[in-house]
């Protein structure tokens, strides 16, 4: 997660495929990881 934070702080382009990128299965339980994709804007 801090990881995926540092690069939301940076605007990395990347954060855009974290809704079907596979390897953030095990996190889209995670209610950061939901926060996260609502500030990225992909609810």
């Amino acid at each position: 997660m801090e990881l995926l934070e540092k690069g939301y702080e940076d605007h990395s382009w990347w954060m855009i495929f974290l809704k079907m990128d596979p390897r953030f299965d095990d996190l889209r339980g995670d209610a950061r990881f939901q926060r996260l994709m609502a500030r990225v804007g992909l609810n």
